[in-house]
């Protein structure tokens, strides 16, 4: 009888620790779920950021060329017009 209840003690005790095993488990998977999506997150801003401060330079480069192409020489023109067309798409 005694060593039929140490049996039942050493199963709740396994059983108590697969459980602790698979919380550990879940709280892992669950903390880099949200490192991910956080770090998803992250790059989506600075992306974004990213195309603003480049859609900025080339409305610069653009107001820019355009000047120059006012008085541009007839030679000098398709280069500016082709900068200026590469920059409006940008």
């Amino acid at each position: 009888m005694k060593r039929g209840e140490g049996f039942k003690v050493r199963d709740i005790k396994r059983a108590i620790l697969a459980n602790e095993n698979l919380l550990a488990k879940t709280e892992a998977i669950a903390k880099a779920d949200n490192r991910l999506h956080n770090q998803k997150e992250q790059a989506i801003k600075e992306g974004i950021n990213h195309n603003e401060k480049f859609k900025e330079k080339y409305q610069k480069r653009f107001l820019k060329n355009h000047n120059k192409l006012a008085h541009a020489l007839p030679d000098q023109e398709p280069e500016f017009l082709a900068l200026e067309n590469f920059d409006q798409k940008r």
